[in-house]
C-alpha cells in the first residue's frame, strides 16, 4: 500500500470519527426508526403526512431540521403535504418549544409579497414561524408585508404579531407608523393591537382615543378589547383610559357585548363601559323568594316562541356556547332536554348568576403566561407538556407547560351581566323557552333526522352569481373550493332555518346553504323539504332541481346537501321570508345507516 492510499484511509477514518462524535453529542431521537424510513425515500406518498405529524409531535431539533430542509427545497413537499409540515413545525414549537437546529434565516426570503410560491395558508404559518423562532433576518421582509397596501388583512395581522415578537428597529418603526394619526383608522386599530404587546400603558391611551373616534366601524371594538383582555392588567389600564374619553353609546355597548361573548366580566372595564353605555353596572342578586317569583311569572307570562328568538340573538351570545339539538356552541352543555330535567328556579339562577352552580365539567381555568398573557377556557386536555383550553368562542388554545406562570380555577365562562341587554319581558320569554325544552310539544327533543347545523356562503364568488350553476360548477366551485368562506347557521328547535336571519349573505337574492350527513352503511336515503319554492338542491354535485321529496343512493362516507335559495321567490307576502326545513328518511327496504352532522 503506497503512502497516498494510507493518507486517504486515515483522512476517511478521521471524517468518520468526527461524524460519530457529532452524532454522539446529538440528543437521542424518540423517532429514530421513523426518521430512517422517512429519509430512505421508500415511504408511500399517502403515508408521508401521518409520519411527518409523528416526527413533529415527538422528534428532536435535528429531526425537525430535516423536515425544515425538505419543505424548503424538496418539490415533493407541496400542497397539502407542505401545509402539514409547516403546521407540524409550528405546533412543535408552541407545545414543546422545539425548533429545527441550524440556520433558519432562509425562511425570511420566502415570505415576501410576490416571492412566496406557497399557498396562502402555508405562507401564513411561515410568517408566524418567523416570529415564533425569532428570525431577526425576517424583520425587513415583515415590515414590507405590513406596510404593503396589497397585503390582505389576515396576512397583515400575522406579520404584525411576528415582528412584535422579534422586536428590534424594524418592529418599532413599523408599529409607530401604524398608530400615527395620519394612517387610516383601520390601520391604527391593527397597530394599537400590536402596540399593546410592546407597551400596554401607551397602547391603552391610543386605544381609548380610537374607541372614541366618531367613524369607528362596528368590528374594531372587538379587536381592541381582545388585545387588552388577553394581557395581564390590560383590562384595568384600558378602563382607566376609557374613563378619560367619551365613547359613543353604541361603541360602549359593542365593547360590553364582545367582552361577555368571550366569557369575561372584568369589573373595572365592565363598570367603565356600562357607564359610557348608560347601563346599570350592577347585577342584583335575587333572594330565593325573588327567584321563585320570577320563575312563576315566566311560566305565566313568558312566550317560548319569542324566547327562542332572544336565545338566538347575537348580542345575547347563547348559541356561541350552547347547542340545541346538538347544533351550536360546544363550550357549555347541550340544552335540548334542560326544561324537562331542571327546575325553573335553577334556570333563573343560571341566567342571573351563572357562577352559583357550575358543573365540574364546565368550570373554567384562568392561565397567566410568563409572557404576560391571560387565557381562560374549559380544560380539554392537560399533561406535563401542555394544556389545551377551549375558550368561550369554541376555539382550542394550546399553551406549553413551560409558558405557564400561574393557573387558577375560574367560574363559569357565562359571565354575569348578559341580562343587561334584556328587558324584563325578554327575560321572562327566555326563561319560558328554556323551561319548555325537552318537554312534549313544540320544543321536544327531535327524533326525526333533520339538518340543524348549516353552513352559509358568506361572500358568494362571481362564478356562482350567474344564475343556477350546473353540476360541474357545483363540484368545482363549491365542493372542491377550499377557499369558500362558509359561516355557521343553526335551525330552530323544530328544525326550521329562518332565512330572514341570513339575508345579509345573499347576492342577487340568492343564498347558498350546506348541510352534511355521515353514511356508515351505504344505501338509499330519502330527503324531504318543507317547500321547494325557489329551491335548487344538489346531493354532492348531483342535481335535483324541482323535487320536494327526493331519494339518493349514497355510498359510505360524508355527503353534502347543497341548496340554492332564490329569496325573491320565497317572499310570498313581501313581509317575511318563510323558513326552510330538510329532513331525512329511509325508504322501504333501504339498508342505509346515517347520522346528520351536528356541532358548531
Amino acid at each position: 500500500m503506497n503512502k497516498k492510499n494510507v493518507l486517504n484511509i486515515l483522512l476517511l477514518l478521521l471524517c468518520v470519527a468526527e461524524v460519530s462524535a457529532a452524532r454522539a453529542n446529538e440528543p437521542a431521537s424518540a423517532v429514530g426508526p421513523v426518521m430512517r424510513i422517512l429519509k430512505s425515500g421508500r415511504l408511500p406518498a399517502e403515508r408521508l403526512g401521518a409520519v411527518i405529524e409523528i416526527v413533529c409531535q415527538r422528534g428532536n431539533e435535528h429531526d425537525l431540521a430535516y423536515l425544515f430542509e425538505q419543505v424548503m427545497t424538496n418539490k415533493k413537499y407541496s400542497g397539502k403535504l407542505q401545509q402539514t409540515t409547516w403546521n407540524g413545525l409550528r405546533d412543535a414549537y408552541i407545545t414543546r418549544k422545539v425548533k429545527p437546529a441550524g440556520d433558519l434565516s432562509p425562511l425570511a426570503n420566502t415570505i415576501q409579497n410576490g416571492k412566496s410560491k406557497s399557498s396562502s395558508k402555508s405562507r401564513e404559518v411561515m410568517i408566524q414561524l418567523c416570529g415564533l423562532w425569532k428570525i431577526k433576518a425576517a424583520g425587513k421582509s415583515l415590515q414590507q408585508i405590513i406596510l404593503d397596501k396589497k397585503t390582505t388583512a389576515e396576512i397583515k395581522k400575522v406579520a404584525i404579531d411576528a415582528i412584535v415578537i422579534i422586536g428590534g428597529k424594524e418592529a418599532k418603526e413599523t408599529i409607530e407608523k401604524l398608530v400615527s394619526k395620519e394612517q387610516p383608522l383601520e390601520l391604527r386599530v391593527i397597530g394599537v393591537v400590536a402596540f399593546a404587546k410592546m407597551d400596554k400603558q401607551k397602547a391603552a391611551q391610543q386605544a381609548a382615543r380610537i374607541l372614541s373616534h366618531p367613524k369607528l366601524d362596528t368590528q374594531s371594538p372587538s379587536s381592541i378589547l381582545s388585545a387588552f383582555l388577553n394581557l395581564k392588567g390590560g383590562s384595568n389600564l384600558l378602563a382607566k383610559e376609557i374613563a378619560k374619553n367619551k365613547l359613543s353609546v353604541d361603541t360602549a355597548k359593542r365593547c360590553l357585548r364582545y367582552m361577555y361573548s368571550v366569557g369575561r366580566n372584568d369589573a373595572g372595564l365592565s363598570d367603565a363601559l356600562s357607564k359610557a353605555a348608560g347601563i346599570s353596572n350592577t347585577v342584583k342578586k335575587l333572594t330565593p323568594i325573588e327567584v321563585k317569583r320570577l320563575a312563576a311569572e315566566a311560566l305565566k307570562k313568558g312566550d317560548a316562541a319569542r324566547g327562542e328568538l332572544v336565545f338566538r340573538r347575537a348580542d345575547v351570545s347563547c348559541m356561541k356556547c350552547h347547542s340545541v339539538s346538538k347544533a351550536g356552541g360546544n363550550v357549555g352543555p347541550d340544552l335540548s332536554p334542560v326544561g324537562a330535567s331542571s327546575p325553573v328556579d335553577y334556570l333563573v339562577n343560571s341566567i342571573i348568576d351563572p357562577n352559583q352552580a357550575v358543573k365540574e365539567a364546565f368550570k373554567s381555568a384562568i392561565v397567566e403566561t410568563i409572557q404576560g398573557k391571560v387565557v381562560s377556557g374549559i380544560i380539554v386536555d392537560q399533561n406535563d407538556e401542555r394544556i389545551v383550553l377551549r375558550d368561550a368562542t369554541g376555539k382550542k388554545i394550546i399553551i406549553s407547560a413551560d409558558d405557564i406562570d400561574e393557573q387558577v380555577e375560574g367560574g363559569s365562562l357565562m359571565p354575569q351581566g348578559l341580562t343587561k341587554f334584556l328587558t324584563h319581558d325578554e327575560l321572562l320569554d327566555l326563561v319560558k323557552f328554556l323551561s319548555s325544552l325537552g318537554k312534549p310539544g313544540a320544543y321536544a327533543v327531535q327524533t326525526t333526522p333533520a339538518i340543524h347545523r348549516w353552513r352559509v356562503i358568506q361572500k358568494i364568488p362571481a362564478s356562482l352569481q350567474k344564475g343556477i350553476p350546473d353540476e360541474e360548477t357545483v363540484r368545482g366551485e363549491i365542493l372542491s373550493n377550499k377557499s369558500i368562506p362558509w359561516v355557521p347557521a343553526y335551525s330552530k328547535v323544530a328544525g326550521m332555518l329562518p332565512l330572514m336571519e341570513l339575508r345579509k349573505y345573499a347576492t342577487n337574492n340568492a343564498l347558498y346553504l350546506k348541510g352534511e350527513i355521515d353514511v356508515t352503511e351505504g344505501g338509499v336515503v330519502g330527503i324531504q323539504l318543507n317547500s321547494n319554492k325557489g329551491i335548487n338542491i344538489w346531493v354532492d354535485h348531483h342535481s335535483y332541481r324541482d323535487d320536494q321529496k327526493i331519494v339518493s343512493d349514497l355510498h359510505k362516507g360524508r355527503h353534502a346537501i347543497i341548496i340554492r335559495v332564490d329569496l325573491s321567490q320565497r317572499n310570498e307576502n313581501k313581509k317575511e321570508i318563510p323558513e326552510i326545513k330538510v329532513e331525512f328518511f329511509k325508504p322501504e327496504g333501504s339498508t342505509a345507516q346515517f347520522t346528520v352532522v351536528v356541532g358548531p
